[in-house]
Order: structure tokens, then sequence, then C-alpha cells
């Protein structure tokens, strides 16, 4: 029996992967009989043997009981459910999961049933529902997979990742976080998630093959992946959609473009890339690279032309923004290449204003500035071409760091110019993805100080504390945060026990020292100042604190 299915048969009982015991207490508990009980687990046998139209033969004639307990009723809503009768399941569920205090069980059965009804937003409300009251449960199997459909891979790696995490053995939910992993070019954890996955699956190799392009092996990339396209396999259950297929070519495609191969990938997608930008685009750049610049500029020009006017329209907001600047730097540059470079000028000045990082758009608008006979505006844009590639080096140098890393010096980033709410959801959604990792607990909490929101930035600094009890960070930002609260004794107190746990621990002593300076104990603030100063010479708080304390101030 599965944990799956042993969730199913226990319902609203329990939550464990037993067979549940009636007699126990639920939320919506009343008084069970040992006849109920007994009626129970033969219901539970009948589920895990497969027989669901059994255990609703079992239990169907509780419906005409006045005194029916609701944890049988919800496991005759289960057994509708496993039998393929997700109305019945749904009349019988969704009075329960619509209390107040519904049970996360309940709530995971009734969402199942409404999504198999047909009724997806209050399915999908269920699911929310239940994963809130506790996290670990199929529920948020469920609701990861439906999210990582719908195309929204960051909620669904957030509610995956810890399941897989939990459950190896659940290959589906594996497979899904692994392809939201690489999406989010969180390659590490890609690595440890498809390392679980059978070495000659194609979804699998598809998602290893794109892991070794984000790795700069292309030609890895190509070994593992070229079998399932010449040799596609024959079972129903290891075959490829169309989709799939597509995604095997365009992966395939762009393999071959990173060796200077472009006749083999304008092979691969030549005739097939309707309806599909991204291929269209990698077309157009195999066609340009094997010397075909019309025929490039022939596919480009109808999404192109579209992708500006709507630019133009609305001040560069262009939808998918990645996609957009690429779609406008590559017809941009085959018009260069083509000698028309007054029609190119406007898709290069459109990315440089959406994606000013962008240093080749700088420096193509640069050479299209000095081909039409404008070079002051050369000179210019060839400075901030500069600017963006010294960017675009130090975003390189970060790219051996975790993703976690690179995730909090993005809200770090956004905090600093105000976006406090842009940084907070970045921070939340860390949360999610790395669970045991206190870094976003401290950035979150961090931006709700910032944001003034002290009340919730204590919650979540004391909750970093709970969870870590021997982490001197932990201690120092609810310091902070009881310093912004002006609770002087609390906040001298974590402060003093980060110096216990990290007796190097600059910030902690710098703000120590203000503090004590607050309180009018001058010298033992003037000593923890000189210490900062021995250990960082060019401390620049250190030094105007203290200087301020030897002028009186």
């Amino acid at each position: 029996m599965t944990p799956i299915l042993r969730l199913i048969a226990c319902s609203a009982v329990c939550l464990s992967f037993q067979v549940p015991a009636l007699a126990q207490p639920t939320q919506q508990a009343q008084q069970v009989s040992a006849d109920d009980v007994a009626l129970a687990r033969k219901a539970v046998e009948r589920l895990s043997a497969d027989d669901a139209d059994g255990a609703v033969e079992l239990l169907e004639p509780i419906r005409d009981r006045d005194d029916a307990p609701p944890q049988l009723e919800a496991l005759l809503g289960a057994s509708y459910l496993e039998a393929g009768r997700p109305e019945d399941a749904l009349a019988i569920l969704g009075p329960l999961a619509d209390d107040d205090d519904a049970d996360p069980a309940v709530l995971y059965n009734a969402g199942r049933a409404a999504l198999a009804a047909g009724e997806s937003e209050r399915g999908e409300e269920y699911l929310r529902r239940s994963v809130a009251l506790q996290p670990g449960t199929p529920a948020a199997r469920e609701l990861g997979l439906r999210r990582g459909q719908q195309g929204h891979l960051r909620a669904a790696y957030r509610l995956l990742r810890p399941w897989t995490l939990a459950h190896p053995e659940d290959k589906e939910a594996r497979m899904a976080a692994a392809l939201a992993a690489v999406r989010l070019e969180r390659t590490d954890e890609a690595r440890e998630l498809l390392d679980g996955l059978p070495a000659d699956e194609p979804q699998a190799r598809l998602l290893r093959s794109q892991l070794r392009l984000e790795e700069k092996d292309p030609r890895g990339a190509l070994t593992i992946l070229s079998p399932v396209l010449e040799s596609p396999p024959e079972s129903s259950s290891e075959g490829m959609d169309a989709g799939m297929e597509m995604d095997v070519r365009k992966t395939l495609a762009q393999a071959h473009l990173e060796i200077d191969q472009p006749k083999q990938a304008v092979e691969l997608l030549d005739g097939r890339t309707e309806g599909d930008p991204a291929a269209t685009l990698l077309l157009a750049k195999a066609e340009g690279k094997a010397g075909d610049t019309d025929a490039a500029i022939a596919l480009l020009e109808p999404l192109a032309s579209r992708l500006l006017a709507v630019a133009v329209q609305t001040d560069g907001k262009i939808g998918n923004q990645t996609l957009g600047t690429d779609f406008a730097l590559e017809y941009g540059r085959l018009l260069l290449d083509a000698g028309r470079q007054e029609e190119a000028l406007p898709y290069f000045e459109m990315v440089t204003r959406v994606k000013p990082e962008t240093s080749e758009a700088w420096q193509l608008l640069a050479d299209t500035f000095e081909a039409t006979d404008q070079p002051d505006k050369a000179a210019v844009t060839r400075q901030r071409a500069a600017a963006a590639a010294k960017t675009t080096a130090d975003l390189a140098d970060r790219e051996g760091q975790d993703p976690t890393a690179r995730q909090m010096q993005h809200a770090q980033a956004l905090a600093a110019e105000g976006k406090l709410d842009e940084a907070l959801k970045i921070a939340r959604a860390e949360r999610g993805f790395a669970p045991e990792d206190i870094r976003p607990l401290l950035m979150e909490s961090r931006v709700l100080l910032l944001d003034g929101r002290k009340d919730e930035a204590l919650e979540v600094a004391d909750q970093a504390v709970q969870d870590y009890p021997d982490h001197p960070d932990a201690y120092y930002q609810r310091g902070t945060v009881l310093l912004g609260m002006q609770q002087l004794d609390r906040a001298e107190q974590d402060l003093r026990h980060v110096l216990e746990l990290a007796p190097e621990h600059v910030p902690a002593m710098n703000d120590l020292a203000v503090l004590l300076i607050v309180r009018d104990r001058r010298d033992e603030a003037r000593t923890l100042l000189q210490k900062v100063l021995e250990i960082k010479p060019d401390d620049p708080q250190a030094k105007q604190t203290l200087e301020q304390l030897q002028s009186g101030g």
C-alpha cells in the first residue's frame, strides 16, 4: 500500500500512514462505536486490495444514518473517489471540507474530488487549505504538479522539492521537481533530483541534457539526448508526445548551435516551428549562422514587428521579457548583417531600454550608430556597453554561488532600491525552495523591518531563533529588530548572546556599542569599537561611531 493510497484510506481520521483508529478524536470528533471501527477497518482493507467498489458497498449504508460519524463519511467520500465517482465523492466530502475546522486529509480528498469533477478553482482552494494546515502531505504534491502544468515553476518547485526529498520513490513528482529546478537554474538541486531517475527514461535524458547546456557542455548534451530522437522508445509509458519531441529537438538544436553546427540545427527544426516562438528564434539563429540571412529575417519579421509595436505602446512592457528581448536582439543583428542599419536601430534601442544590463545590445547599438554616421552617440553608447559588460562579468563571477545566495543578493538589491514588496516576495519564495536554510528567514525579517512592519519582523526573527538556536545571525537579526522597537534590554541580551556564539561578529559589536552609548556606558562602547577596528581596520561604522564618541557626541 503506497503512502498516498494509505492517506486516502485514512481520510479525515489521520495523516499518518497507518490504518486509522476511529476512536481517536479529530477536529470533527464524536464518540465512535466499536462496530464503526470494525466497519472502517474492513473498508480500508478493501481499498488496500484495490477494491474501491467493495469499500463503497460496505460504507454506502451509512448515508441513511443520522448518527454516522464524519470519519466514516469521509472514508466513504474517499472510496467514491477511488471508485471513479468524483461527483459522489464531492457530495460527501464538500460539506466536510467547507467546515472551517476541516481536517487536512479531508481537504486533500475533497480537492482531488473537485478537480476530477471539473471544479478547478474549488479543488485548488481545498488543496491550498490542506497544505497550509500540514505542508508535508500529498496535497502539496497534488498542488505542486498542477502548478507545474500551469507553468508556475517557482510555486511548483516550492511545493514539490520537500515532498520529493521525503518521498524519493515518487517518480512523477521527482521528475516535475527536476524540470522546475532545471528551468530555475538551480543546477545542484536539479542534479540531485535527476540522480534518482532511470538513466534511459526520455524525460530524464532531456532534463540531464538541458542541465549539461547550463553547465556549458553542449557535446555532453548531444551524447545524452541524441539517442532519444534516433531510437525513440516504443512503449507508451516511456514514449514522447509531440510537446516533448519538440523540447528534445530544441535542446539538440541549441547544442548544435553552441558547437557551430548550424545546418544540423536547421534540419532538426525546419518546418516544425509554427506556434512556438522559442523554436522559431532558434531556427532563425541557425539559418543566420548557416549563411541564409534572408531566410532568418523572414522567420522573425512577423513576430519582431508585433513585438516592437507592443513595446512602443506599453513603454517597454513586452510580456515574456527574456524571450522578447532575445527576439529583438537577434532580429536587429540580422538586419545589421544585411546592411539594413536604420531598421535595426529601434530593436537595439528597445533591448537597451527593457534590459539595460545587456552589454551585447549596447555594443550593437553603438555599431549601428557608427554605421549610420552618428559618432557622438556611438561614443556614449560604447561607454554604456563597457559598464554593462562589467555588470555582466560581476554576475558571471557569482555563477558559482548557490541559488539561494543569488536570490538573497537579488532581494537585497531590490530592497536597496526601495522595492520592498518584490524583495519580500523573493525571500518568502526562497524559504519554500530552501526550508533548511536560514538566509531567507533573515532576509524576510530585514525587509519587514525596513518596511516598518516591526511586529511581523520580530515574529520571523523569533522563528529563526527557534529553528536555528545555535546560529549567531538568528540572534543578531532579532536583536536588530528589538533595537528598532526600542526594547533595549532584550536587544542587549540578544546581541551579547551573538558575541558568545561568535566573538568576532562585527555587526553585533557595532550595534551593541551604539546601544551602550545610548545607555551612557561609553567606556564599554569604546572598548568594543576599538576591538572592531582591530578586526576590521577600515570598518566605516566603527570609525564614525568612535569619532562621535571621542568628540563627545
